[in-house]
């Protein structure tokens, strides 16, 4: 699945990667949590077994306008 959101409540990378795994309720992986300083972009692995049970995979591209 594919989509596209747009969060225009959150200032930084840091504070989206945050509320997007606490909404999710997934975890990060490989480290993608940790956002590099200075970056407008970043891409966020998450895992984790998601409403009714399904093992999921997330690769969320995140971008500061």
């Amino acid at each position: 699945m594919e989509d596209t959101y747009q969060l225009s409540n959150m200032k930084t990378l840091e504070e989206a990667v945050k509320q997007v795994s606490q909404y999710l309720g997934l975890q990060a992986c490989e480290r993608s949590d940790k956002v590099a300083e200075g970056k407008s972009a970043h891409t966020l692995f998450l895992a984790g077994v998601f409403r009714g049970g399904h093992e999921v995979l997330v690769r969320a591209k995140l971008a500061l306008s």
